[in-house]
């Protein structure tokens, strides 16, 4: 299972030192870490720890003023679940003029990525556990084998439903020179993404986009990225209606979309997906959690 640090409040400042709340729960945040867990802060060159507990929803945290802050869960134990070991994405937060605003960050050393998402209830706004399994699938040099291009040719790509970036920044890292990336979401979520670009010295635009949008001109593309987009059963008509707009325009690119399983009518997308489109691969990965990665191209 895959948990993610959460603020539940930022660091504020009050008479006994620097107070926030911490929680451990999934994605969504509907379900909580169960087990114990050592959790260790530091505030600038500061370093603590605090102990989360089985039944706990929340621990509080009072620490000295700085700059910069920083929870990791440096053990763990699950008892209900023994064979399962957890992993959690670490939470990092920079003070802005001595306060820390409404926003985390997350970085992945791996990849190597750093995006900023809101702390607040946004959905388009937020790090999602599909974004995370696909961008680590496609930076695994998946890239080259679904687009068919090899590191020295230019792979242009578009990721609709962006949100803070994730998957298409760690991509176009991946890809060094080579990649060009534009980041597509609503408005609502410039902000976010292009705070994550600029994190990450990235050349990617924001474009705002409407899956509905009849006339989009997006030419010269060779992947189409989709992650955590496919759980409202009102827009599949829309998403895919717009696939198939994208790949009338580009009909050598590839799609690739990342789903994390949460209901059970939700493979009603990709039922319809494979009407629509052609189905190449259709399989699962796993970073801490199952997504279900498919790629597509074009149906002749």
């Amino acid at each position: 299972m895959l948990y993610h640090i959460k603020f539940l409040k930022v660091p504020t400042p009050t008479k006994d030192g620097y107070k926030s709340v911490l929680t451990l729960s999934n994605d969504l945040g509907d379900a909580l870490f169960h087990g114990s867990a050592d959790i260790g802060i530091e505030v600038g060159k500061r370093r603590s720890k605090v102990t989360w507990s089985p039944g706990d929803r929340s621990v509080t945290v009072i620490t000295p003023p700085g700059p910069t802050f920083r929870a990791t869960v440096l053990s763990s134990r699950d008892e209900l679940y023994p064979d399962q070991p957890a992993r959690f994405l670490d939470l990092y937060a920079q003070a802005v003029n001595g306060k820390f605003p409404p926003k985390s960050i997350r970085k992945f050393d791996s990849i190597p990525l750093t995006i900023k998402e809101d702390t607040g209830n946004s959905i388009a706004r937020h790090v999602w556990d599909a974004g995370v399994t696909l961008a680590h699938t496609l930076t695994k040099h998946r890239i080259y084998n679904i687009t068919g291009k090899d590191s020295s040719q230019q792979v242009r790509i578009l990721e609709l439903g962006a949100g803070c970036g994730i998957v298409g920044l760690a991509v176009e890292k991946h890809l060094g020179g080579q990649g060009s990336l534009i980041l597509s979401d609503l408005e609502e979520a410039r902000e976010c993404a292009e705070e994550s670009i600029a994190l990450n010295n990235s050349q990617a635009s924001f474009m705002a986009l409407d899956w509905a949008e009849e006339d989009v001109k997006l030419r010269d593309l060779d992947l189409i990225i989709v992650a955590d987009c496919t759980y409202n059963m009102d827009m599949y008509e829309t998403l895919v209606a717009c696939l198939e707009r994208l790949l009338d325009a580009n009909p050598s690119a590839k799609v690739v979309i990342g789903h994390k399983m949460r209901n059970e009518q939700e493979s009603d997308f990709f039922d319809m997906l494979e009407q629509r489109l052609k189905v190449e691969e259709d399989l699962t990965e796993s970073v801490g959690v199952e997504v279900r990665v498919v790629v597509a191209k074009k149906k002749e």
